[in-house]
């Protein structure tokens, strides 16, 4: 896998996250007003003190007082710490100087999955 394929990975596997990590959180009884500014500003604060997915991942769920990841936050965890592989702070840096795009992508496919399940 090249450089840029290993971004893009990295990239999807952080919206998966994103994206299991929110409804943890929504469901732990976080304000829904509020949330998207929540999840951003605390894995802005665990992406600039871990150095490794592992230290980030248990930073952020720390950060939002989470408890034991369900099994679908754990498979997005395990697939961001593998797309990063041996250049995690590189990943993690770029993930940090792409976090607006992250957060965008999230709220899209947030957004998609709502209007498909009215769509039912």
């Amino acid at each position: 896998m090249d450089k840029v394929q290993q971004r893009e990975a990295v990239r999807d596997a952080a919206v998966s996250l994103m994206m299991e990590t929110r409804s943890e959180f929504l469901a732990s009884g976080a304000n829904p007003m509020s949330h998207w500014d929540q999840l951003h500003d605390r894995l802005l604060v665990a992406m600039r003190s871990s150095e490794t997915v592992e230290t980030l991942v248990t930073a952020w769920r720390r950060g939002l007082r989470l408890g034991s990841p369900s099994l679908g936050c754990s498979t997005a965890s395990q697939q961001l710490a593998e797309a990063a592989d041996a250049d995690a702070q590189e990943m993690i840096e770029m993930l940090e100087s792409e976090l607006g795009l992250i957060m965008a992508r999230a709220r899209l496919e947030a957004e998609r999955r709502k209007a498909a399940k009215e769509m039912r």
